[in-house]
C-alpha cells in the first residue's frame, strides 16, 4: 500500500462530487485535519473510517487500499508580488531574489506549474500555470515599481483564475507586499477572507509575507493561518532572505505536501 496514492485516490473521489475536506469530514465524523492528513499521504484511515468512506463514495474498501496512480500529481505555485511605488528602492533585490527562487525550483524533479502576478493599482499577469522549468527570469523591463496597492484585487482575481483551470488541490499561494491595501475596486477584505477560507478547506495553502505593516492583523483579517505568516525588512538583505525562505517553503511543500515555516532566529 502506498499512502500517497491512497490519499490521492480519496482526494479524487472527493473532488469528483465537488465537496470540501470539511464537508467530507462531517459526513464520516472525523476532523478536516484528519482528511487533510490522509490526502497528503501522511496517514491512513482506520478501519471504521475506511468503511464509512467506502459507503459514502460507493466503492469497496479494497478499491481504496489497492488504489493505483494513473497520473502524476503536480503542484501549482501562485506567486502574488507587490509592484507598487514603495518597492522602488529594492527593485534589483526583488528581481534577483525572485530569479534565485526560480532557479532553486527548477532543480527539483517533480512537476510544478507557476503563475506569477504583479500588482500595484493594476493587476498584471506574467504567465499562467507555466511549467516552472520553462519560466524565464524576471528583469527590470517587467518589474518597474509604481502606483498604489490593490492587494485584494490581486489575490481575488488570481485565485479565481487558478481555480478555473487547475486540476489539482496541491496548491501553494505566496502573497508578498510591503504596504497596506489602498486601491482595490473589485474585492473587499471580507470577500478575500471567504475565498481563502473556501480554498483552504480544499487543501490549498496560503503564505503571507509583509513589510512595513502589521502582518498579523492584515493576515488575520483575510484568513491566513497564524503559522503561515512572515515579516520581512524591506531592504536588500531582508528581501533576499525572504525569497530564500519562500523557496525553501515551496520546495518542502512540493516534496511533502506540507507547509513548514521555521522561526527566523
Amino acid at each position: 500500500m502506498d499512502n500517497k496514492v491512497i490519499g490521492l485516490y480519496i482526494k479524487k473521489l472527493r473532488n469528483a462530487i465537488g465537496i470540501t475536506q470539511l464537508e467530507l469530514a462531517n459526513e464520516i465524523h472525523v476532523s478536516d485535519k484528519t482528511v487533510s492528513k490522509w490526502e497528503s499521504g501522511n496517514g491512513l484511515p482506520e478501519i471504521e473510517s475506511l468503511l464509512k468512506l467506502s459507503d459514502f463514495f460507493n466503492v469497496t474498501v479494497d478499491d481504496i487500499l489497492r488504489a493505483k496512480s494513473n497520473e502524476k500529481e503536480h503542484t501549482e505555485i501562485l506567486y502574488i508580488m507587490d509592484r507598487s511605488g514603495s518597492m522602488f528602492n529594492i527593485t534589483q533585490d526583488v528581481i534577483g531574489g525572485f530569479n534565485s527562487f526560480l532557479e532553486s525550483q527548477k532543480t527539483l524533479s517533480d512537476q510544478a506549474f507557476l503563475t506569477t502576478i504583479l500588482f500595484n493599482n493594476k493587476v498584471t499577469t506574467l504567465y499562467l500555470s507555466r511549467d516552472v522549468s520553462s519560466v524565464h527570469n524576471l528583469d527590470d523591463q517587467v518589474y518597474v515599481p509604481s502606483g498604489s496597492t490593490s492587494l485584494f484585487d490581486a489575490i481575488g482575481q488570481s485565485v479565481l483564475s487558478l481555480q478555473s483551470r487547475t486540476t489539482t488541490n496541491k496548491v501553494i499561494v505566496v502573497i508578498m507586499t510591503d504596504g497596506y491595501e489602498n486601491s482595490s475596486r473589485i474585492f473587499t477584505r471580507s470577500k478575500i477572507k471567504r475565498l481563502i477560507d473556501e480554498k483552504s478547506n480544499l487543501g490549498w495553502e496560503f503564505i503571507f509575507a509583509g513589510a512595513n505593516i502589521d502582518v498579523d492583523k492584515v493576515a488575520e483579517d483575510i484568513g491566513i493561518k497564524k503559522d503561515h505568516r512572515m515579516s520581512f525588512i524591506s531592504d536588500g538583505e531582508g528581501t533576499r532572505d525572504l525569497y530564500n525562505r519562500t523557496s525553501s517553503i515551496t520546495s518542502h511543500y512540493r516534496s511533502t505536501g506540507e507547509v513548514k515555516i521555521e522561526d527566523k532566529k
